[in-house]
């Protein structure tokens, strides 16, 4: 290999990229008190 000048691809790991929490943006109200209970199945359906 070192004749012929051919080297590997070595290729860079995935570097994981955090938020930016210190930002002046308005942050979104939290509800945590909300009423999710229902009479009967399928009345109210949540998503994440």
């Amino acid at each position: 290999m070192k004749k012929a000048s051919i080297k590997s691809i070595i290729r860079r790991k995935y570097r994981v990229q955090t938020t930016d929490s210190d930002h002046e943006y308005a942050i979104a109200e939290n509800h945590p008190d909300r009423d999710l209970s229902a009479q009967a199945t399928g009345q109210k359906r949540v998503s994440v």
